[in-house]
């Protein structure tokens, strides 16, 4: 069953000694299982797309892509790429474009130099309103979209991303 490695049941996505996906710790595979969840690999890329191992997004949205200050407290600023619409499901082996987000003009046009990306889940909240289908969190400066959440915190998962000179 792949939704059992996309929430860590595995233990392989949770080996930086941070909080990822949605695991808690506690055996509790009926609630996990309805959570959305993210498993981004280390990887190689041509600084201008990514890969996604698989993900999970219970209602349907978007997997952002955040650079390094999100850790910093940059929610909004952070994104440098995002997804298509996905319906509500379980998606392996996606690709996203980075540099190619909705509301931001970017003054560069892929990684320069390897780095460590952060992926989180984000769901589509002013569909119903605007029938949009785009992923709006950045140019609603954070009150669109907005991530999906376990025990009060985005789901998440980072992966270290090896840009390959070409």
């Amino acid at each position: 069953n792949v939704t059992d490695g996309a929430v860590g049941g595995d233990g392989e996505n949770v080996t930086d000694g941070e909080e990822d996906n949605v695991t808690d710790g506690e055996e509790d595979d009926d609630a996990e299982m309805e959570g959305a969840s993210v498993t981004f690999e280390d990887q190689s890329s041509d600084g201008m797309v990514i890969n996604l191992a698989n993900f999970t997004l219970p209602d349907g949205g978007y997997v952002a892509i955040h650079n390094d200050s999100l850790l910093e407290g940059d929610a909004v600023g952070s994104v440098i790429g995002a997804s298509e619409f996905f319906e509500p499901g379980t998606y392996e082996n996606e690709s996203i474009s980075l540099f190619d987000v909705p509301g931001v003009n970017f003054t560069e046009t892929q990684l320069n130099g390897s780095q460590t990306l952060v992926a989180m889940p984000h769901q589509e909240t002013n569909q119903n309103t605007t029938e949009n289908s785009t992923y709006d969190f950045v140019a609603t400066n954070g009150t669109a979209d907005g991530p999906y959440t376990s025990n009060g915190s985005a789901v998440t998962d980072n992966a270290t991303i090896a840009v390959e000179s070409g």
